[in-house]
């Protein structure tokens, strides 16, 4: 498995409640360009494999709980459907709080 290395920019969107699964992690996006599934498709197969995430997930696992489906962030940072609130940073400076509304694929 490969490991990404990431360049910060000076637009930091940190959001609060994206990954309240993982105990309430603090998550940026940095310079972050999506990715549609006609663009996914046309990626050679070896290009695919390395960008994806292998999670155990045993490790989440609560006693006396259903095991957590972790699968949906094996291609990327996938967030929820929801409404979350974010802190937009520019150079390290707040510049607003916004509400920002992710949608399922449709």
């Amino acid at each position: 498995m490969s490991t990404k290395k990431y360049i910060l920019t000076s637009i930091h969107l940190c959001c609060f409640s994206t990954f309240a699964l993982f105990a309430s992690t603090i998550t940026y996006a940095d310079d972050v360009t999506p990715v549609s599934e006609e663009e996914k498709l046309a990626t050679p197969e070896s290009e695919n494999e390395s960008s994806v995430a292998e999670f155990d997930a045993s490790l989440l696992r609560q006693e006396g709980q259903n095991q957590i489906d972790v699968s949906r962030f094996v291609y990327g940072s996938n967030v929820l459907p929801g409404k979350y609130r974010i802190d937009v940073l520019v150079n390290q400076n707040m510049v607003s709080n916004q509400e920002v509304v992710f949608k399922e694929n449709e």
